[in-house]
C-alpha cells in the first residue's frame, strides 16, 4: 500500500515521464510503426494550426478591448459610484538584491497613479539574507515617498524559517501575516482591502487603481475574482538584445491571449486580488516557486469552485532580463523561462486536492 507521499510522488512524476514516454515512443515507433508516427505527426500540425488560429483570434479580441479600455476616464466612472470611500490598497513590492534605479520606479508609478493615494499601504517586504538591501531600499523609499501614502509599511523576513524555501511566496506568506495584525488593529473590513502583488519591477499604468477600484465595486462578487492586467516587458526594451524582445513580445501576446479566454484565465506576475480571499487561501504557499499562479489555484479550492479571474485591459511594464553582456541576458532569459516552466508544480498539487475535494468541485470545472 503507498503511502500519501508516495501518491504525491507518482503526481509529481506524471508531467516529466509523459514527455519523456512521448519523445522515446517517436523514436521507437518510428522503426517498429511507422505509419504510426506518421499519423501522430499529422495530428501535431493540424492541431498546431488550430491553436495558432485560436491564439490570433483572441489576441485580436484582447488587443481591441485593450485599445477600448485605454480611452475611458475609469476615475470619473468611479464617481459615479457610492460604495468607493471605504476601500483601501495594500500594495506589496517584494525585494532582495535590487537596486534603488529599479525600485524607484516602480514606486514612482504608484505615486502617480490618478487615485486618492490616502487610500494606499505600501508594502516593503525584504530579506533577512540581504538586510543591507532592504534597509536601504525603505530608507530611501521613505525619505522620497514618506508624505504621498497613507502608510510606509516595512516587514523583513527573517531567514531559515521552518517549513518553507526561501523566494516571493515565503517573502510574500510573512508579511501577509505581519499585515493582517496591522488591518486588525486599524479595524479593518478583509472585504474593503485590495491587495495588489507587484514584482519589484512594475511600473503600472496611472489608471491601474482606479480601473480595478472599479472593477472591485461593480463586480456582484469582488472577494471571489483576482484581477490580472496585461504584462509588457518594455521598460528597458530598446536596450535589451533582439531575442529578449521577441520573447518579452511572445510573453505579452500570450498573456493577452489568455486574458480573453476568461474560463481558464490564471493570475499571472504582478495581480490583485481581495484581502478576504487571501486569508480565506491561506495566504501565498511558503513552499513552492511559482506563487504567483498558486494562489489563484489556492482560491479556487478554498471556495470549492466558485473563484475565477477577472480580467484588466490595462498594461503594467516590467524588465526583460537584459545583462551589459549578450550571452548572459540570453542565460538570463533561460533561467527566467525555467523558472516559468516551474508552473508545471500545480499539476501533481491539483490532482492531489481534487482528489480529496471529491464531488465539492463540478467535474467540468476540474477539468
Amino acid at each position: 500500500m503507498l503511502s500519501d507521499y508516495h501518491k504525491y510522488r507518482l503526481y509529481e512524476i506524471l508531467p516529466g515521464a509523459s514527455i519523456w514516454l512521448t519523445i522515446f515512443l517517436i523514436f521507437f515507433l518510428s522503426f517498429v510503426s511507422p505509419i504510426w508516427v506518421v499519423y501522430f505527426i499529422i495530428l501535431f500540425d493540424i492541431y498546431w494550426v488550430l491553436k495558432v488560429v485560436n491564439f490570433s483570434f483572441y489576441l485580436i479580441i484582447a488587443w481591441t478591448r485593450l485599445r477600448a479600455a485605454g480611452k475611458i476616464d475609469w476615475f470619473s466612472k468611479l464617481k459615479e459610484l457610492n460604495n468607493i470611500d471605504d476601500k483601501r490598497h495594500i500594495i506589496f513590492l517584494t525585494v532582495y538584491n535590487e537596486e534603488w534605479d529599479v525600485v524607484k520606479p516602480a514606486i514612482t508609478s504608484i505615486r502617480n497613479s490618478i487615485y486618492d493615494r490616502d487610500k494606499f499601504v505600501l508594502v516593503i517586504a525584504g530579506e533577512q539574507r540581504k538586510k543591507d538591501v532592504f534597509e536601504r531600499i525603505s530608507q530611501k523609499t521613505k525619505e522620497e515617498f514618506g508624505g504621498f501614502f497613507a502608510d510606509i509599511v516595512c516587514v523583513l523576513h527573517p531567514a531559515n524559517l521552518p517549513d518553507e524555501i526561501p523566494g516571493k511566496g515565503s517573502n510574500m506568506n510573512y508579511a501577509e501575516h505581519e499585515l493582517k495584525k496591522y488591518i486588525d488593529q486599524k479595524g479593518w473590513k478583509y472585504t474593503n482591502i485590495i491587495v495588489t502583488v507587484f514584482d519589484i519591477d512594475t511600473v503600472c499604468h496611472k489608471n491601474y487603481f482606479s480601473y480595478l477600484t472599479y472593477l472591485y465595486c461593480t463586480s456582484p462578487d469582488p472577494t471571489r475574482n483576482s484581477y490580472q492586467p496585461v504584462a509588457l516587458y518594455n521598460n528597458n526594451m530598446w536596450e535589451s538584445p533582439s531575442i529578449l524582445r521577441v520573447m518579452a513580445f511572445g510573453t505579452t501576446f500570450w498573456l493577452m491571449t489568455a486574458l480573453a479566454q476568461q474560463d481558464s484565465l490564471v493570475t499571472f506576475s504582478s495581480h490583485s486580488m481581495s484581502f478576504r480571499a487571501l486569508v480565506d487561501a491561506g495566504y501565498h504557499d511558503k513552499r513552492i516557486v511559482s506563487e504567483d499562479s498558486r494562489i489563484f489555484y489556492q482560491c479556487f479550492l478554498a471556495y470549492n469552485g466558485n473563484y475565477s479571474v477577472t480580467p484588466m485591459y490595462v498594461p503594467v511594464s516590467m524588465d526583460t532580463v537584459r545583462d551589459d553582456n549578450w550571452w548572459q541576458s540570453v542565460k538570463n532569459l533561460y533561467k527566467q523561462q525555467r523558472r516559468w516552466a516551474w508552473g508545471v508544480e500545480h499539476v501533481p498539487y491539483l490532482l492531489w486536492e481534487f482528489g480529496k475535494k471529491g464531488k465539492s468541485i463540478p467535474f467540468i470545472k476540474k477539468f
